[in-house]
Order: structure tokens, then sequence, then C-alpha cells
């Protein structure tokens, strides 16, 4: 199946492979499919940067997280093993979040938010709302800490 984006832009490639299977998942939905799609992927550290440098020039209009920023478990370096975004390619060579758009009619916002059952469509509960309004992620198996998606 393919995972429906609003962009050609838009990179799946790079997804961890639990995360683009729980997608697919979603995506046959019939509560999903048609009316949801996906409007942001993975990011390089090049795209986040730029993003980055423009949310604190102020000329994007939302929020983007510094690419240098570490946070999460500590790693050997005694840094937080998560760099930047979920969105960034991290150092398991996946990026680990998604983020929605609604594109078709029967479904809002609220509904994706409030309603936990459209987020369960995806087996186990995979998929897992982090930061309303419906971005997503899924922990691939790698522990987590602190705010964000966490391994169900």
């Amino acid at each position: 199946m393919t995972i429906p984006t609003t962009s050609e832009r838009v990179r799946l490639d790079l997804l961890h492979p639990k995360m683009l299977t729980r997608l697919e998942h979603f995506f046959a939905d019939g509560r999903i499919a048609g009316k949801v799609a996906v409007v942001s992927g993975v990011r390089s550290y090049a795209t986040q940067q730029s993003l980055f440098r423009r949310y604190k020039a102020g000329t994007l209009g939302n929020i983007a997280a510094d690419p240098d920023r570490r946070f999460g478990p500590k790693g050997l370096d005694g840094k937080g093993i998560w760099r930047g975004s979920w969105h960034m390619q991290q150092n398991d060579g996946y990026g680990h979040a998604v983020d929605f758009r609604i594109v078709g009619k029967g479904i809002t916002t609220q509904d994706v938010n409030k309603n936990c059952d459209l987020i369960r469509v995806a087996p186990n509960g995979g998929l897992r709302m982090v930061a309303p309004p419906m971005e997503v992620g899924v922990g691939g198996g790698v522990p987590r800490s602190g705010p964000g998606p966490r391994p169900e």
C-alpha cells in the first residue's frame, strides 16, 4: 500500500520500518483512508538546520527544533541519544515521526486529537499522538525518556 502524502517532496523512505508498517495499516482503515495524508516526513540535518534558521529569523510560520539539540537517554558520549527532531534521520538511520494533514471530508483535527481510537487503528496501538495537532511517532523498539513518543 502507498502511504498518501501531500507532496512528492515528503520523504518517507527513511522512516523506521515499524513506522511504515503501522502507517500502512492506519491509512488502510476506512475511517482514515482518503481523509488524512502525511504532510511532513523525514528530514535531513541540512533541511532541519534551514527550518531552524528560518524559525529563529521569524520567517517560518511554525516552530522548528534546533538540529544540534540532544535529548533523551544518555549515550556513551554523555549526551542524549536523540538529535534535533524525531523527523530528522537519527543515529539508527531512521526518522521516527510524521505529521498528518486532513485532506478529505468527514474528519476534523479535533476528532483525531480527542479520539484515541483513530490512532489505535494501527496494530497494537502502534501509532501515538505526541505533539498535537496530528504528529505521530513510533518507538521502533528503541527506549525513550522525557516528553514525546514512547514505544507501545
